[in-house]
């Protein structure tokens, strides 16, 4: 799809910080109707919904009006070669006539295209400078940051086997140390110390060095109230940790799916697997030890 964009059209106008953090990519009129045309030629065994497809996920509304309309080809065409030939966009009297308002973001794969400025009021309403998550396909673009308190992780390795890794004669054992202390906002809460284990094989220390970064980005735990008696504790996050070698699926092993269901939770907050050895350090599990 990304062949049929007739490029040429390099704005000098510099990008805003969320154009760098997603790296997307300006679409005119012309641009989006063919990727959307090229699209239904190629998927002819199934029903492609070309309005829906023209319309903004985020506000529902055509990202160009009338688009796909025959009679607008002419039009549009002319508009893209008068935007190729004003390459100079950043001259203030250029801007507004033929500012593109549609963006394709870098990373996603499909057909998701946008408002600018909805994604613009999307960014600014997460309250989060770090990171946006697509909204049709989940790709996170930037860093997804937590709201954990500083704190300390450490691990080592254990003679012993987790039932369901009989095979593997090593366990992990994780340390989790977050002293009480004061969030930003003032508010004193209470610590926390917790142990966790893995098996010591190589999808183990894949999950540890996954959880190290998650440590470090200060998404294994959070700050909540959950209960009355229970205000401003420490609690586990939205990333599974099995507290206990022994007793089943819940807390402990074994458990087939838990890797499965843990890699899930670590994607969702842009934690992937072949991040290792580039974006994610590659924990050693024989010991380690992270401040945060």
């Amino acid at each position: 799809m990304e062949s049929t964009f007739v490029r040429g059209i390099d704005s000098a106008i510099p990008l805003s910080r969320l154009g760098q953090l997603t790296q997307w990519k300006e679409v005119t009129a012309l641009e989006l109707k063919l990727a959307i045309l090229c699209e239904k030629a190629a998927s002819q065994e199934k029903e492609i919904d070309s309005d829906n497809m023209s319309n903004c996920p985020i506000c529902l509304l055509e990202l160009y009006e009338g688009l796909m309309q025959s009679e607008r080809l002419d039009f549009e065409i002319q508009q893209q070669m008068i935007l190729i030939q004003l390459k100079d966009l950043e001259r203030e009297e250029f801007r507004d006539d033929f500012m593109i308002n549609v963006v394709k973001l870098g990373n996603c794969n499909g057909m998701h295209f946008f408002h600018k400025e909805c994604l613009e009021k999307q960014y600014k309403a997460s309250g989060s400078d770090h990171y946006l998550k697509c909204t049709v396909c989940s790709q996170i673009y930037g860093k997804i940051i937590g709201t954990m308190p500083s704190g300390r992780m450490t691990w080592s390795t254990l003679r012993m086997s987790l039932p369901g890794f009989e095979s593997c004669q090593k366990a992990i054992v994780i340390n989790y140390d977050i002293p009480n202390g004061k969030l930003p906002t003032g508010v004193e809460f209470i610590g926390t110390q917790k142990t966790a284990y893995l098996p010591d094989n190589k999808e183990g220390q894949v999950i540890l060095s996954l959880f190290a970064e998650a440590f470090r980005r200060r998404l294994i735990f959070k700050v909540d109230t959950y209960a009355a008696g229970q205000q401003n504790q420490i609690f586990w996050g939205t990333i599974n940790h099995k507290t206990s070698p022994i007793g089943g699926s819940q807390y402990g092993y074994p458990d087939s799916t838990y890797f499965s269901k843990v890699k899930d939770q670590l994607a969702a907050n842009g934690l992937t697997v072949d991040l290792i050895g580039t974006e994610i350090k590659q924990a050693q599990s024989q010991a380690g030890d992270i401040y945060t």
